[in-house]
């Protein structure tokens, strides 16, 4: 991101965007994903769909089920599996975030269709409360290499719709709403 100054003779109100611009970079240069998040995570499928080559077999926009046991849920403010839902955690540092990796055990719930492990980030989001991402599979070490393809993604926001009016007008210009 480049920053210019503002020169001589230039309306006062360039000097409170420079500021501005100038504390967003600041922002960018040690969080770039703080600015480039617009939205959730997301959709799920979208996620696994980077993780893991095969075709999801069902799926909403928080939910996405793979082959082997592959699986992929977008929540809030619910717990993820503990206590007695697991036999072994362990944290880890993932593409850059710290990832809870959970082993089931072989009475938990969502020890179904071959679900061995769950890892579970947060992903934050605009609009207040995070949301956490479960990633299940197989075994934990299928669920760290889904991870390093998924967490990057999951921290991208969504293309916005090309239908979205620019953000900046012309002083000649309408601006819409208004």
């Amino acid at each position: 991101m480049v920053v210019e100054s503002v020169t001589a003779g230039q309306s006062p109100g360039c000097t409170a965007v420079e500021d501005l611009a100038e504390a967003v970079a600041s922002i960018v240069g040690s969080d770039p994903v703080a600015v480039r998040r617009t939205d959730g995570p997301p959709p799920a499928c979208d996620l696994l769909a980077v993780a893991t080559t095969a075709e999801p077999a069902s799926g909403t926009g928080d939910f996405c089920r793979g082959e082997a046991g592959r699986l992929l849920r977008i929540v809030e403010d619910e717990a993820p599996p503990s206590g007695g839902d697991i036999t072994e955690e362990s944290t880890r540092t993932i593409a850059g975030t710290t990832v809870s990796l959970r082993r089931l055990s072989s009475t938990a719930k969502l020890r179904q269709e071959g679900r061995r492990c769950v890892g579970v980030w947060t992903v934050p989001t605009p609009a207040g409360s995070p949301s956490d991402i479960w990633l299940l599979g197989p075994s934990c070490a299928d669920v760290a290499a889904m991870a390093r393809k998924a967490i990057p993604a999951s921290l991208r926001a969504p293309t916005p719709s090309a239908d979205l009016a620019a953000p900046f007008y012309h002083d000649d210009e309408p601006v819409p709403g208004e």
